[in-house]
């Protein structure tokens, strides 16, 4: 369930107990919306912490707001995002709304998959139990460019004040910070959440935030510094200007309904101690064995024909095993003969 949020099925006692009702929630969001400026952005990032279940308060900047997941885009990887009111308005606490798709200031909160359920009057509170996030270029594949970068272990109160002079990260100061990086290509890429032991076992409504949004400037709200939540994504650079990207969140939670709501209580059962630690100990096992589990690209089924025009055209594709490769030369002649009569396809 943790290692394929998308496709697997759900089962209780991640925790030690069941407490709740099960539910898999998916968004999707892409870097060409929202915003009166036309995206020209070179660089970006995406980060989220399924911990949290919100979505943006629009009645911003009258009332405080929370958020746990931002997208930020800029057209220079070494600007920081604003986090205080800028001149003219240009600028913004850290999670505005809609800020990074119309001028590039500062990060725009990104709405939760499970924070419209979560805020309705059924549910009174939830925790996470996956969660994953896949990017996909969308554009041309001769011009597919850039570098991606994956996040999974970064505090919250760094990505806020984390930068040079204490501003919140670049997407620079991002890139040094990962260690797993690849070439930007037309496969869907995936990074998965490791649920975090001291922070994700809590139930939080969907009044509860790691950040509170304000007219002034975003802050840490005090229970997330106890609980040290952290947040994992995307980063990217030195993509062509308005790179089509497209983010497809999935989150799977355990959630608890409102008295109010006539939904009758779910009976609490005790199966043992969290699983977590072993989880993620059994999941760390098998990636250093080879098999990517955290950060990957995500194998789809194609013809040997079009992975090579992939190659061929953006300078990545799937890499070809020692093992496989007598099976590709074995292959080629044929391919290349069904190639010549899709060759006109391959140019469109």
């Amino acid at each position: 369930m943790v290692a394929d949020p998308c496709g697997s099925t759900l089962v209780p006692g991640m925790y030690g107990s069941s407490e709740g009702l099960l539910a898999r929630l998916k968004s999707s969001v892409h870097t060409n919306s929202g915003g009166a400026t036309p995206n020209t952005a070179t660089c970006g990032y995406l980060l989220w912490c399924p911990d949290y279940h919100n979505t943006f308060n629009d009645n911003f900047p009258d009332q405080p707001s929370g958020g746990n997941c931002f997208m930020f885009l800029n057209e220079d990887s070494t600007v920081h995002p604003t986090n205080s009111p800028g001149i003219g308005g240009t600028g913004g606490p850290f999670g505005s709304r809609n800020r990074a798709f119309d001028g590039y200031s500062t990060a725009a909160t990104i709405d939760d998959p499970a924070g419209p359920l979560v805020s309705s009057d059924v549910v009174s509170d939830a925790r996470p139990l996956s969660a994953c996030m896949a990017m996909t270029y969308y554009g041309r594949m001769d011009e597919s460019a850039g570098e991606v970068g994956f996040i999974s272990n970064l505090p919250i109160e760094e990505l806020l004040d984390g930068g040079r002079g204490g501003d919140p990260l670049s997407v620079d100061e991002l890139m040094n910070y990962t260690n797993k990086k690849m070439r930007l290509g037309v496969d869907t890429i995936e990074s998965v959440y490791r649920l975090n032991d001291g922070s994700s076992e809590h139930f939080r409504a969907y009044e509860d935030s790691m950040y509170s949004i304000q007219p002034g400037a975003t802050t840490v709200v005090s229970n997330a510094k106890v609980l040290s939540p952290r947040v994992f994504g995307i980063v990217w650079r030195r993509t062509q200007p308005g790179a089509g990207l497209t983010f497809d969140l999935t989150k799977s939670i355990e959630w608890r309904a409102e008295a109010s709501s006539g939904i009758t209580q779910t009976p609490i059962h005790t199966y043992s101690r969290s699983k977590v630690p072993q989880v993620n100990a059994k999941l760390d096992t098998i990636e250093r064995r080879g098999h990517p589990i955290w950060d990957r690209v995500v194998t789809t089924g194609k013809s040997l024909v079009s992975q090579i025009s992939q190659m061929a055209l953006s300078g990545t594709g799937q890499l070809v095993a020692r093992g496989a490769t007598k099976r590709i030369g074995s292959s080629l002649g044929s391919a290349l003969r069904v190639g010549m009569a899709e060759a006109p396809l391959l140019l469109m």
